[in-house]
């Protein structure tokens, strides 16, 4: 019989593939659909997760189709769909851009976000912080300053600026916790919780890589602990996760009709400090994942906001005995959870007023010279763009790609109007599609768990800082808009 540690470490694999059923049998040996996989779409196998079933007994029958819209709850009311607007140069998520960019779209959002209240008459109010208790440790501290010692200490697990203590607890979670009935409803033991976050306090940074699964010196830990330790965490952070420096309005959204209620999500979310606003989508996706189980865990979308919603934000005075506010709070935490990765999108205008920003007084010029140095060849300066007339009679235009983490540096590409940032990487690495299966397959004989870096074409600098491409952008449309740009490959966790 195959031990938990190395179930586990299958189970993480499993995450790379959109609802992967492994079997375990108890002759070790591993039996999966190779050919469905196959038919798979090049997206689908870098980008799908799947819900981590983390002890499976017996196969679970014929994989079900899979599908792109993976971000979405399968509880999302059908009378209400919402999709982010996107356009030719593809969909972009504020974790696409890089930091100073990101930081114009969050004050872009949150101008946005005024006039948007202010012409629908609703009063907002500048967030109550709570009392801040302590700057060292780990509970009780402030997103910003566990991230800032984890990057000093190389110890981020992902691309998202998420302290790293965090991500312990949730990967603990999936892994162990979305075949228990209950999940974040029951506390489990309080000795044990206690117990636990000594531990944690104790020997996370201590110990290198420290793992609750090699570890921890609590016997029979369970998932209820580490949760009622995750719930603990959120709820004694020195500012609420869903919160701003800037104001706080989540009570009264519900009154606005929904297409402008998603709106003012999208912006408040956008305009959120960069730790917190990357905290709140790893959590949006642990109560997904729990929702996806919920014929297993007994825990919908209205389960885990009564469970989980008092600890991520401030709830409005006297909610606690009006079942009205209570709904309304359910509500929103529902909308969350139902539209999670879809809110984190920029508005393609938004895109558009950076690009203007850099073609008036803010220059590329200085990335452009960093990356010119890091493919070893001399600054040509700063180029002037052709007449955009003579860009957009263009039908097809050759392309010099970078990409120093592949074993090919540079590469030409022709690209015409149908070609997709998804082509392009496949044409500077055509073995992708095979070494992602041979990746699978070694690290599923290794018992390797760590996440595999995925390859996205990259535009940077002219009239962008830098930003990842949607792999089904049209890599055309993006040269008419920034034709003086440098293309690169480079890697991602993910996106």
């Amino acid at each position: 019989m195959r031990t938990a540690r190395t179930r586990t470490k299958l189970c993480l694999i499993a995450k790379k593939i959109h609802q992967l059923k492994f079997y375990f049998p108890d002759n070790n040996k591993y039996i999966a659909n190779w050919n469905n996989l196959l038919n798979n779409t090049y997206e689908g196998l870098l980008g799908y997760k799947v819900s981590v079933l983390s002890h499976l007994k017996q196969p679970l029958g014929s994989l079900p189709p899979c599908s792109r819209n993976f971000h979405t709850s399968t509880s999302q009311s059908a009378n209400h769909p919402y999709e982010p607007p996107r356009d030719a140069l593809g969909l972009t998520y504020i974790s696409d851009l890089n930091e100073e960019d990101a930081e114009r779209i969050k004050n872009v959002a949150y101008e946005e976000l005024k006039l948007l209240l202010k012409k629908r008459n609703i009063a907002y109010t500048k967030t109550k912080a709570k009392k801040r208790t302590t700057d060292s440790g780990l509970f009780g501290t402030a997103l910003e300053v566990l991230v800032a010692k984890d990057i000093k200490k190389n110890r981020l697990v992902s691309d998202l600026k998420v302290p790293a203590v965090f991500s312990l607890m949730v990967q603990f979670i999936e892994e162990n916790g979305m075949l228990v009935e209950g999940i974040f409803r029951k506390s489990g033991s309080a000795e044990k919780i206690k117990a636990f976050r000594k531990e944690l306090e104790d020997n996370f940074y201590k110990i290198p890589n420290y793992s609750i699964h090699e570890h921890t010196q609590i016997s029979e830990l369970t998932a209820h602990e580490v949760c009622s330790a995750f719930k603990a965490f959120l709820r004694e952070l020195p500012a609420y996760l869903i919160s701003s420096e800037r104001m706080e309005y989540f009570p009264n959204i519900k009154t606005l009709p929904f297409a402008q209620q998603m709106k003012a999500t999208n912006m408040f979310i956008l305009s959120m400090k960069e730790e917190y606003r990357d905290t709140l989508q790893v959590f949006l996706r642990l109560m997904n994942l729990t929702i996806e189980n919920k014929s297993v865990t007994q825990m919908d979308d209205r389960n885990l906001a009564i469970c989980v919603a008092p600890n991520i934000f401030a709830l409005p005075k006297g909610s606690e005995t009006d079942m009205t506010k209570m709904n309304d709070i359910f509500g929103y935490f529902k909308t969350l959870t139902n539209y999670n990765k879809k809110l984190f999108a920029v508005p393609p205008n938004f895109i558009s007023q950076i690009r203007q920003q850099y073609a008036t007084g803010v220059s590329a010029k200085p990335k452009r010279k960093f990356i010119s140095k890091l493919l070893g060849r001399k600054s040509k300066g700063e180029e002037i763009p052709p007449p955009r007339e003579e860009l957009m009679r263009l039908k097809e235009v050759q392309i010099e790609v970078h990409a120093p983490q592949m074993t090919r540096e540079s590469a030409v590409i022709t690209i015409n109007e149908s070609t997709t940032a998804k082509d392009v990487v496949s044409q500077t690495k055509p073995t992708i599609y095979r070494t992602i299966l041979e990746d699978a397959r070694r690290q599923i004989a290794q018992g390797e768990d760590e996440d595999r870096a995925i390859e996205y074409l990259y535009e940077v600098g002219g009239n962008i800082g830098e930003r990842c491409l949607d792999p089904e952008a049209k890599v055309l449309e993006v040269y008419r808009v920034n034709p003086t740009a440098e293309w690169m490959i480079k890697t991602k966790k993910e996106r």
